[in-house]
């Protein structure tokens, strides 16, 4: 369900539609928990690779600029 929000978002975001800049900003809001949950269990599996691990905490602090990017969109005058 989130990678159908994730497109419709970006289709907004590409089209330059009103409502989708603070939609995927509430979307980036939303999944951050379920980041930090994919962090935390992949830091404890022995079976992980490193570079999943590192890539795993790598991307939580990308949300916040994206998040700002998002609130950044404005449709075209």
């Amino acid at each position: 369900i989130s990678g159908v929000a994730e497109l419709a978002c970006a289709a907004g975001l590409v089209t330059r539609q009103p409502w989708a800049g603070p939609a995927s900003a509430a979307l980036l809001v939303a999944v951050f928990p379920g980041n930090v949950q994919f962090a935390l269990d992949r830091a404890t599996d022995p079976d992980a690779s490193p570079m999943v691990v590192a890539l795993a905490w790598l991307r939580l602090p990308l949300q916040a600029p994206m998040i700002w990017a998002a609130l950044q969109a404005r449709p075209r005058d």
